[in-house]
């Protein structure tokens, strides 16, 4: 699995407004500043956000984006869905049904082990929500704090 641009964009333009959510509604011109993320690719990725659920807009004067939910609510496995599709870790033959395996049986021992992947990393991205990552990133700028100090 390889994350796309426009889903880190996503990614990053969801923390901007979680992190604002107080703001109310912002545009994307200032997040697409502030997050160095082309205009129209960020109006897009955020259209996409708004139409699967996670985002809400307001067109007009005082117009622009907010959190459809609270931070905690919005789950990484949302979020990469409704930008990048579904999650596959397996080779397409493997999630068909009807497709034989070929071969001695390693065909279907790798497929059990990508399935079995493939659950956890789904597991994993559905309980991981914005709330989490703004922690984390809480937590490692205090320690990037703490470490600069005890340096200095």
């Amino acid at each position: 699995m390889k994350l796309t641009r426009k889903c880190e964009y996503g990614l990053r333009g969801l923390l901007y407004l979680a992190h604002r959510r107080h703001q109310e509604k912002i545009l994307t011109a200032e997040v697409s500043a502030a997050e160095n993320i082309p205009p129209s690719f960020l109006n897009k990725i955020f259209q996409r956000l708004a139409k699967a659920g996670v985002l809400r807009s307001a067109r007009g004067c005082g117009g622009g984006f907010y959190l459809a939910q609270e931070p905690g609510e919005i789950t990484l496995r949302k979020i990469i869905e409704a930008l990048d599709g579904p999650i596959r870790l397996s080779p397409e033959n493997s999630q068909k049904p009807g497709v034989e395996m070929s071969g001695d049986g390693n065909s279907l021992a790798l497929t059990t082990v990508w399935q079995r992947i493939q659950s956890h990393l789904n597991a994993m991205l559905e309980k991981t929500t914005i709330l989490d990552l703004i922690r984390d990133k809480m937590n490692a700028n205090n320690e990037n704090g703490k470490n600069h100090t005890e340096n200095n």
